[in-house]
């Protein structure tokens, strides 16, 4: 299976529920532990203007969003 290209390519519509987004303050630091735990990422970590983003998919299946905005200077 080919790895996603973008978020929306693993966040379409489905019959597998919902999934939640979660700001967390030291956003290479969690990715870093989710990395070390196994977790699966549906998408790697990006990088935007406002700011950055991960999707992964828990333990039990969920999926997941980690993000930490950028302040405007």
């Amino acid at each position: 299976m080919n790895p996603p290209t973008s978020i929306r390519d693993n966040w379409l519509r489905t019959t597998e529920g919902s999934g939640v987004a979660l700001g967390v303050s030291n956003f290479a630091g969690r990715v870093a532990e989710l990395r070390t735990g196994n977790v699966r990422f549906l998408a790697e970590p990006l990088d935007f203007p406002s700011g950055n983003l991960a999707a992964i998919r828990d333990p039990h299946g969920d999926r997941l969003v980690i993000h930490k905005k950028k302040h405007a200077a």
